[in-house]
Order: C-alpha cells, then structure tokens, then sequence
C-alpha cells in the first residue's frame, strides 16, 4: 500500500533534517498549516483549494512529484469529502412559463431625462 500523503512530506523533510519553521519561512505557509497536511488532518486546512495549493508548494519544496501527491490527495481526501446528490423529488424544476421571485418586470413607467430626480446642468 502506498504511504499517505502526510507521512511522504514528513519523511522527506526528516530524511533532509529540515525543520518545520525552516519550510515556513521559505514556504510561507504556516507551521500549524504544515504540521496538519504532515499529519493528515486535511479538515483543519481552510479549504480544499488551499490544501491542494499547500500541498504543492510544499512538495516541490521537497523535490517531491508534486503532481502525483496532488493526486493521491484528490483520490483520498477529497472523494471521500464529496457530498451526496439531492435525492429526486427534493427538487422540483421549474415550470417554463411560470414567472418566479426573481423574474423581471417590466417598470410601471420609462425613465427620461425629464422624470429624474437630478437637477439638470446647463452644459
């Protein structure tokens, strides 16, 4: 079985005696942030879009294939994160015809120059 994301960064930095505030500062990501993507806590990364980011920067910064690690996190984490369809029947299309709250109607009267409330200047 293939090691988890997590564990390939952790290794790879300790393999390097690299310190964690050491990829921070040339990373900029956060040490908190590191520590959780080195742990697999994907959950307590802002969003998916930023792990997936993290998760790049910090594998090229360890010559790692990052592309390849993107992947597995993709397959791993965020299929498993993957919501659930609506069910048929909570949602109901609407009729082609029907007009709905956020219809358009057409105004009770046209603008004009005239009718605004501006002052008119002489230009």
């Amino acid at each position: 079985m293939a090691p988890k994301v997590g564990q390939a960064l952790r290794e790879a930095r300790t393999e390097r005696g690299i310190v964690l505030s050491e990829v921070e500062r040339v990373t900029k990501i956060r040490v908190k942030f590191l520590r959780a993507m080195e742990e697999d806590r994907w959950d307590e990364l802002p969003a998916p879009v930023y792990a997936r980011g993290f998760l790049e920067i910090y594998a090229r910064y360890l010559d790692l294939d990052a592309e390849a690690l993107v992947e597995q996190y993709k397959e791993t984490v965020e299929s498993a994160d993957s919501a659930e369809p609506i069910p048929s029947g909570v949602v109901q299309p609407a009729s082609s015809g029907a007009a709905g709250p956020r219809a358009r109607r057409s105004p009770s009267r046209s603008w004009s120059p005239a009718s605004s409330p501006w002052p008119r200047w002489g230009w």
